[in-house]
């Protein structure tokens, strides 16, 4: 594995070259009075690539590494021991690399509060790291890792790997595709945009499973449908199954994508990808989009879309209420708590851990009034939305039942000839 291996994180990739310099020419720097950084840090989300660009240093650097891993501990050797023996072991042999992976495990998570494993891991440092030993690490969480380990003189420099950019999916997308080809209607930045929010493991994934499933299907091309499934297949954790006849329950479910279509439709066009009615994993129905959220507009209409399947049920059958819908009542309740409480987009009182202290219970109460409010105020203006617009959800659900799936194409149709009608009315 080396950097030439990873697709994207230009940037990233040129300061991991830099440490690598410094520590081919550890000689030279030391004649300069120079050492090496105590310690690296790679911090990031799983999939996004940390352990890959570590290997890649590692096999850059050419220079020995010693590897600690949380399954060493044991009740014969604490971490106390392990962490003793391993920075001797890489002194002996300085430069070096002492590479800890997931260093979240071997601080027992969130043990961390506590500051018995911290505590060990900083005293280590202290007692046994050598100049020539760079202190190499991998987290998944950034609250797992205590201020104390990221000052300067342990872990000197943190890097924040985030999820690919666009033009890094881009990258990813090439690097993986190997044989396969895509078909004509379908661009590289086509698929590149449908995979916002990923990470690079999760484009290999799916890249690798529509491979297969094209084998299987004797076709070597990736359509945008063919990455759309794999994408709901990935984030319901359940392939399609038939709908094979119709019933109550598969009418309802076609009015709820109905309206998740409607509200994409009138308020962001281009987003909307595809829809069925085939169960999937446990959702009976599935409406795919490529919705990348950097405002606060944005944001509150995917909260709308997401709460657009239940106002439809209501619209058009006003006598009960269907279960199914928690999972999108959870996102757009996820998806203003961070308009409210992170990006402070309502006000910094609604900030629940202003300075790193903890919030009252007024303060939490607050907050949660006011997202319940923009909920609120969300789902009365998606019901508003679809009154005005009842015919088009109505040609949108009977054309789900007789197809059970439609693609972006005939989604967009559907709507252009709404617009059509509406305007000749007019």
């Amino acid at each position: 594995m080396t950097f030439m291996n990873i697709a994207g994180y230009e940037s990233e990739k040129k300061n991991l070259e830099e440490i690598c310099y410094l520590i081919k020419h550890y000689d030279k720097i030391t004649r300069f009075g120079l050492h090496l950084p105590t310690g690296v840090l790679m911090l990031g989300r799983p999939g996004v690539g940390k352990t890959a660009l570590a290997e890649a240093l590692i096999e850059e650097a050419g220079v020995p590494c010693i590897r600690v891993n949380h399954s060493e501990i044991t009740s014969t050797t604490s971490l106390s021991d392990l962490l003793r023996t391993s920075f001797e072991k890489a002194a002996r042999v300085q430069p070096s690399i002492l590479f800890l992976d997931e260093m979240e495990k071997l601080l027992g998570s969130m043990s961390y509060k506590n500051g018995t494993e911290v505590g060990i891991l900083i005293n280590a440092i202290q007692c046994y790291h050598k100049p020539g030993v760079l202190l190499l690490a991998t987290a998944n969480m950034e609250s797992y890792i205590p201020d104390s380990l990221r000052r300067s003189g342990r872990f000197d420099r943190v890097f924040n790997i985030p999820l690919p950019s666009l033009a890094d999916r881009t990258e990813i997308i090439l690097h993986y595709l190997n044989y396969q080809t895509l078909d004509e209607s379908f661009t590289i930045d086509d698929f590149a945009r449908l995979t916002e929010g990923l990470s690079g493991a999760d484009i290999q994934c799916i890249i690798n499973e529509i491979g297969i499933r094209n084998l299987f299907d004797g076709r070597r091309k990736i359509s945008r449908l063919d990455v759309s499934k794999a994408i709901a297949d990935k984030l319901l954790k359940g392939v399609s199954r038939a709908a094979t006849e119709q019933s109550e329950a598969l009418t309802i479910t076609a009015y709820h994508e109905a309206g998740h279509l409607a509200t994409a439709l009138l308020l962001a066009p281009d987003i909307i990808e595809y829809a069925t009615i085939r169960a999937q994993g446990e959702a009976s129905g599935f409406a795919c989009t490529s919705f990348p959220v950097r405002s606060k507009n944005a944001a509150l209409t995917r909260a709308k879309f997401r709460l657009s399947g239940r106002c439809a049920e209501r619209l058009f059958f006003p006598d009960d209420i269907f279960f199914g819908s928690l999972s999108d009542y959870r996102e757009a309740f996820r998806t203003i708590d961070d308009l409210v409480t992170t990006e402070q987009c309502y006000g910094v009182e609604f900030n629940r851990l202003a300075l790193g202290g903890r919030a009252s219970n007024e303060k939490l109460r607050a907050c949660e009034q006011k997202i319940e409010e923009i909920v609120r105020e969300c789902e009365a203006e998606t019901m508003a939305l679809l009154s005005k617009h009842k015919p088009l959800i109505e040609t949108l659900a009977t054309l789900l039942l007789q197809k059970y799936t439609l693609q972006k194409e005939e989604i967009l149709e559907v709507y252009r000839e709404y617009e059509k009608q509406n305007a000749l009315g007019a």
